[in-house]
């Protein structure tokens, strides 16, 4: 693989070259600092863009732009990374050295429609497009509930630190999405376009001078930006645990609890974190949690740890019955306090090493996976792939102990069957 920067005045290109892959992917990253107050038109507006556009106004001829382009796959993301939101168009498509005419042409001027010719008439976004993308979201912002575990995390998130960027709902707000007009979402356009900052990347077996020459002379954005982007935050933390419960109709109960990673330096947060949650709770059977809560105990079928690396947070979530919760809860501190006091056998260390090293061995083989690893190489200076791996091996008992020190327990959620009664436990 061959990584190579193209720095120019109206946005940088970062490419691999490989030929480990048939297709070929270009991200097109546009990046800003989240507000609250603007992410329900942000979403509107990523979803609106690959809707339709002003060549192919309606999506039955955006969609067959995309099959004649050898089945062009082109899609948008929303995605919060510390106090930062991502808005990336995605496309995936065949390496041009088997097609008959000049796809990588044709594949950058599409990028080109929908990002930079909207389907707009006299300063407004299309009624049409604009009504079914508005119906969509509401049916997605509406179905948070349908899941009880998602909507568990975010009420945590919620109770740990309503102030944070991680609490802004990627999804929008319903009260913001009734106040959007063609209108507004237009003039909201022409601000993404003039204030965020965008980065071109691309993976395949391209010739990279040429996909830089046809991105410079097709798209044509204004000359680059300057913004400062804070890409972690820690979360407040508290000096008395804080515990909530919300009622609801459940056969489970969905209990989550949010720890705080109290100053992490680099290595800590890109290295030994992610190994220390392989053997909190990270998805194997031999997990401490997974010991602790179901094995020894029989109080869930599943219990697992997710580590927030920009936010520098542990959330746990497990699905218990609402008469367990004192005794669930307990057993997940316990799994913490055993990390702390250094209660970390050889082979739990040995196995999550493993686990850790064959992930990223087949993300090796995952075009989407290796781009990423190299965008937050570029934003966040982590570590590439090959030198993680290198990384990974190196960590001892004594780095996971020292990590598992600076977690602090911040809030426990239970989201319970509002039929069940606490005073009735007799556990």
């Amino acid at each position: 693989m061959k990584y190579q920067e193209y720095k120019g005045n109206s946005f940088n290109l970062y490419t691999i070259k490989t030929d480990k892959f048939k297709n070929c992917q270009i991200e097109i990253i546009f990046r800003n600092n989240i507000k609250k107050e603007d992410i329900t038109k942000r979403i509107f507006l990523s979803y609106i863009l690959t809707e339709a556009t002003k060549k192919y106004n309606t999506h039955k001829l955006y969609k067959e732009r995309c099959e004649d382009l050898y089945n062009l796959y082109l899609f948008v993301q929303n995605n919060k990374i510390g106090k930062t939101i991502h808005t990336t168009f995605k496309a995936d498509f065949l390496n041009p050295k088997y097609a008959m005419d000049d796809l990588l042409t044709d594949v950058i001027k599409m990028l080109r429609e929908v990002i930079l010719n909207p389907n707009v008439i006299n300063d407004a976004f299309d009624k049409t497009s604009f009504d079914i993308v508005k119906n969509d979201m509401i049916d997605e912002i509406k179905s948070e509930k349908d899941s009880p575990m998602r909507h568990a995390i975010l009420k945590l998130i919620e109770n740990i630190d309503e102030d944070s960027a991680l609490n802004i709902r990627i999804d929008g707000y319903l009260e913001d999405l009734e106040l959007i007009t063609p209108e507004s979402l237009y003039k909201y356009y022409k601000e993404f376009i003039a204030n965020d900052l965008c980065d071109i990347f691309v993976i395949g077996a391209l010739d990279m001078d040429e996909v830089n020459d046809k991105f410079r002379k097709i798209f044509d954005l204004s000359s680059i930006k300057t913004n400062k982007f804070i890409y972690t935050e820690e979360l407040k933390t508290r000096k008395k645990v804080k515990e909530v419960n919300e009622e609801t109709k459940l056969k489970q109960s969905r209990l989550v609890v949010g720890y705080n990673l109290i100053n992490l330096n680099d290595y800590e947060r890109n290295i030994v974190m992610f190994l220390l949650n392989i053997i909190l709770g990270g998805g194997s059977l031999d997990s401490k949690l997974y010991q602790n809560l179901r094995q020894k105990n029989a109080l869930c079928y599943t219990c697992s740890s997710m580590y927030q690396k920009n936010n520098s947070l542990i959330i746990i979530t497990t699905s218990i019955d609402a008469k367990n919760y004192k005794k669930a809860v307990r057993l997940i501190k316990k799994s913490i306090l055993d990390l702390k006091k250094g209660n970390i056998s050889k082979n739990e260390i040995i196995d999550a090493k493993r686990n850790i090293i064959e992930s990223l061995d087949m993300n090796s083989d995952i075009a989407d996976a290796l781009l990423a690893n190299y965008i937050f190489h570029i934003y966040l200076d982590m570590p590439l792939i090959d030198e993680r791996k290198v990384e990974f091996q190196k960590v001892t008992k004594k780095d996971l102990i020292n990590v598992a020190k600076k977690i602090k327990l911040n809030t426990i959620f239970l989201l319970k069957d509002g039929g069940y009664n606490e005073k009735n436990n007799s556990k």
